[in-house]
């Protein structure tokens, strides 16, 4: 309720995104749970799985580079 009648009111005049903070606060939320998941599976099996998304990611701009 905050956020909505006060906050958004205050920040409006900057960002003319709604429910900024609430959108901040989930980005933050859900990044934690990405590194919580990234360290469990790297204890496990010793596999970086951001590290690999990174290489996934490169690998298809790469094939799409060349398809042009």
């Amino acid at each position: 309720m905050v956020e909505k009648f006060v906050l958004a009111d205050l920040l409006g005049y900057f960002i003319s995104v709604d429910l900024i903070l609430t959108k901040a606060f989930t980005a933050f939320c859900v990044f934690t749970e990405i590194k919580s998941i990234n360290e469990s599976y790297f204890s496990v099996t010793g596999v970086n799985v951001w590290d690999k998304f990174i290489a996934f990611v490169k690998r298809g701009k790469e094939q799409m580079e060349e398809l042009k």
